[in-house]
């Protein structure tokens, strides 16, 4: 029977309730949204700074200290970063295998142009050969391991707070199509319009019977 008005009146303010609802969360959910979507952009962006600058500098020390690594130290470093940016936007990429393959790449070229600059290029397989024995000869000591651990922990802090940005984002998705039931439109109706039928336009209801017309109606 009626909750607290005729039937035809209460079955209006019903539908009215759950419109009213559905608006109210739908604008909610968009200024959140934004507001997630707006500091996602910005934190990437400062990011994508940061890679850069460490990119260049990185480049810069080829340059300055081994002018005759820099062509091909600058397509090592340039993969480098560009799978560090890949891997905060969700790649399938060992941080690990990042830095061993930047090391791996630059072995053979400092063995041939630094530690052995009489030696004539090197083939294919000689640099093969390089790459394979790096490891196990330590040739740059403890330096991989410990950029592996620097690196691991700061990307993956970042990785996981822009992952939660976007976690939150589809989340947000889902409630802007949210269709309250039958039991939430007569909760609502209560909670909005009995003082209404009763008319007592400027009584609201009290915050405590609210949060629990909310917590139903987003159970």
């Amino acid at each position: 029977g009626p909750t607290c008005c005729s039937r035809k009146m209460e079955e209006k303010y019903q539908l009215t309730a759950r419109l009213n609802m559905e608006q109210l969360l739908q604008s909610a959910s968009m200024e959140l949204k934004f507001l997630i979507i707006q500091n996602a952009a910005v934190f990437q962006e400062a990011f994508e700074i940061v890679v850069r600058h460490a990119k260049n500098y990185t480049n810069a020390m080829f340059k300055n200290n081994y002018p005759s690594l820099t062509p091909q130290a600058f397509d090592f470093v340039g993969e480098f970063f560009t799978d560090v940016s890949l891997y905060i936007l969700g790649s399938d990429i060992n941080v690990d295998d990042m830095v061993n393959e930047l090391f791996d790449s630059l072995f053979p070229v400092i063995y041939t142009q630094l530690m052995n600059p009489g030696l004539p290029e090197s083939t294919l397989d000689i640099n093969e050969c390089l790459r394979g024995a790096r490891r196990d000869l330590k040739v740059f000591g403890n330096f991989p391991k410990l950029i592996m651990t620097q690196v691991s922990k700061s990307l993956q802090v970042t990785r996981i707070f822009l992952q939660a940005l976007n976690l939150g984002i589809e989340v947000i998705n889902t409630t802007d199509h949210l269709k309250f039931s039958k039991d939430c439109g007569r909760m609502l109706t209560r909670m909005w319009y009995c003082s209404y039928c009763q008319g007592l336009m400027m009584v609201k209801p009290c915050g405590g019977y609210c949060n629990v017309v909310m917590q139903g109606c987003m159970a």
